[in-house]
C-alpha cells in the first residue's frame, strides 16, 4: 500500500501538551475507538491481531506486531502496541476497524506515542486517519505532489523520540466543499478508520491510550 504525506501547509493543527488535565478530561468521555488501549486481550504473542485492530497497512505487518506490558507510565491499563519494525521489516502497521461517525459533528482524537530514538536518514512512527464513505471506499479531498489522491493524513508524523508523546487534534466539519482542509471532515464519511504506523524506521514504537471523543 503506497501512503502519501500532504504538503506541512495541509497538515493537522497537532498540540501536543506535557501536563495530564487536559488528557484526563477527554479520558472522562465516552471514547468511540474499541480498544483503544489495547486492553481486551490477554496479551497475544507477536504476529496476531489485537481485537478491533484487524487490518494491515503494509505487507507483512503482522509478523511484528505485539502487545507489551507494562504500559506507559501513568496510564491507566497494563498493555501498549508494539511495532517491532527491524532492519529486516522497517515499514509496517495496523489499522481499526472503521468508526461510524457524523460528518456534521467535530471529534477529537489524542493518544500516546513513542519511538526507540534519532536515527538520521529514517521517517518514523506515524498516526494516520482515513475518512470512509458509506459504500466502505476511502475518500480523498486533496492531491500529493504528484497529483495523486491523497486518502491517508498523519496527525503525527516521522516521530522518532524514545520519550512517551501525548497528542491530540480536533476533526471539524466542512466548511467550504471547494477548499477544504486537513482537518475537515469530508461531508460524504461515513466512517473514520485509524490506522499506527511505522515507516522507514528500523526500530520499535509503541502506541497506546488511543481515544476518540465526540465534542
Amino acid at each position: 500500500m503506497q501512503h502519501f504525506l500532504p504538503p506541512i501547509s495541509s497538515l493537522f493543527l497537532i498540540v501536543i501538551f506535557s501536563g495530564r488535565i487536559l488528557a484526563n478530561d477527554i479520558a472522562a468521555a465516552e471514547n468511540l475507538i474499541p480498544n483503544g488501549g489495547f486492553e481486551d486481550s490477554d496479551a497475544p504473542s507477536q504476529g496476531q491481531f489485537p481485537p478491533d485492530w484487524p487490518k494491515e497497512t503494509h505487507t507483512a505487518s503482522l509478523s511484528v506486531i505485539k502487545l507489551e506490558a507494562p504500559s506507559r507510565p501513568e496510564s491507566p491499563g497494563k498493555l501498549c502496541l508494539k511495532i517491532n519494525t527491524s532492519n529486516i521489516l522497517s515499514n509496517a502497521g495496523l489499522s481499526c476497524s472503521p468508526i461510524p461517525v457524523d460528518s456534521n459533528q467535530s471529534y477529537n482524537l489524542s493518544g500516546w506515542i513513542k519511538a526507540s530514538g534519532d536515527l538520521p536518514d529514517s521517517a518514523g512512527a506515524y498516526v494516520g486517519i482515513t475518512w470512509i464513505d458509506a459504500s466502505n471506499k476511502p475518500i480523498s479531498n486533496q492531491l500529493n505532489a504528484n497529483g495523486e489522491p491523497v486518502t491517508i493524513y498523519y496527525v503525527m508524523y516521522s516521530y522518532q523520540s524514545d520519550e512517551w508523546q501525548y497528542f491530540t487534534t480536533t476533526f471539524i466539519p466542512t466548511l467550504d466543499s471547494e477548499n477544504p482542509k486537513s482537518n475537515e471532515i469530508p461531508a460524504d464519511a461515513a466512517y473514520l478508520e485509524i490506522k499506527l504506523m511505522v515507516v522507514s524506521y528500523p526500530m520499535p514504537a509503541y502506541f497506546d491510550d488511543l481515544i476518540l471523543t465526540a465534542e
